[in-house]
């Protein structure tokens, strides 16, 4: 999840430098398009699935970036 990488960034520099974004393999720009582009695709997968389903994934949506925002 791009979103907990740019968010959780800081502690990873200490706990896991490795990681795309501390270790530099990847800017911080890049993991923003990469959550945007990636959240994009599966609202319109979900889209297909019917009103029920995107209904659905939106609100999962919402929730898991809402939840990771306040960590």
């Amino acid at each position: 999840m791009p979103l907990n990488d740019i968010i959780d960034e800081h502690a990873d520099r200490i706990n896991a430098p490795h990681r795309p974004l501390p270790s530099g393999q990847l800017s911080r720009k890049q993991a923003v398009a990469i959550h945007i582009i990636h959240s994009a695709l599966g609202l319109i997968f979900a889209a297909s699935s019917g009103l029920p389903g995107f209904a659905f994934s939106v609100l999962i949506y919402l929730n898991a970036t809402a939840y990771l925002s306040l960590i």
